[in-house]
């Protein structure tokens, strides 16, 4: 009955929770154990069944993953993986890494506790909503791009741009100017990211020579 966002802002408050039962089963129907409310008006007057917090935090975690995996409403599985993904923004690294586990949950299997570490890469071009959600996905991860501060979730980010990025059209030269600003705007994180390893340049490399092979055949055509 709440709307969708009041049901992710409760998920994220109880994700530290969730993450300590890792692996745990969630509790279904029967296996639900009241608790007896303490209240009593009259002698024989009956108890009054409370659903234990636990229960309910699982309860609403597995109807999100429920919503999300088999998108039988379109519309609030959008609402729920944008809502976590805008979060991946916020200027405050606590609602950054509250999301990051809401996601891991989010994408586990319906019915289970057990974050999955490569949520973006994997799981989340895996959800069938996921050709709907495609390209607000993108715009949303530029704007993390700009605010993310861990290096290895910076180049998690620019993997997933260069491999999905480069499938839909991408108007104007906006994702090539985050990436410019990000390498010249923060050249520590810069650094930090490729070090030693040379296969880090590969999604860099690939965004940059994607975006001048569509220049060069726009400038071709317009000679023609």
């Amino acid at each position: 009955m709440l709307p969708i966002q009041c049901l992710c802002e409760f998920l994220l408050g109880q994700t530290d929770q969730l993450l300590k039962s890792k692996g745990n089963e969630f509790f279904k129907g029967d296996d639900l154990a009241p608790e007896k409310s303490p209240r009593k008006h009259g002698k024989n007057a009956p108890q009054t069944p409370e659903i234990p917090k636990d229960a309910k935090t699982l309860q609403l975690l597995n109807h999100l993953q429920n919503v999300v995996h088999k998108s039988t409403e379109p519309s609030d599985a959008r609402e729920i993986i944008e809502y976590f993904l805008r979060r991946l923004a916020s200027p405050k690294v606590q609602n950054r890494s509250q999301a990051i586990q809401g996601l891991q949950l989010l994408f586990a299997q319906p019915g289970k506790v057990e974050p999955v570490e490569n949520w973006l890469m994997d799981c989340l071009p895996s959800l069938p909503i996921f050709a709907e959600v495609q390209g607000q996905v993108l715009v949303l991860l530029r704007q993390a791009l700009q605010i993310e501060t861990e290096p290895q979730l910076i180049f998690k980010y620019v993997e997933f741009l260069n491999v999905w990025g480069a499938m839909i059209e991408v108007e104007g030269s906006g994702l090539v100017l985050d990436i410019a600003q990000l390498l010249v705007e923060r050249s520590i994180l810069r650094s930090i990211i490729f070090g030693d390893d040379t296969t880090c340049y590969e999604p860099f490399l690939n965004i940059f020579l994607s975006y001048m092979k569509r220049v060069r055949i726009c400038i071709y055509s317009s000679v023609i």
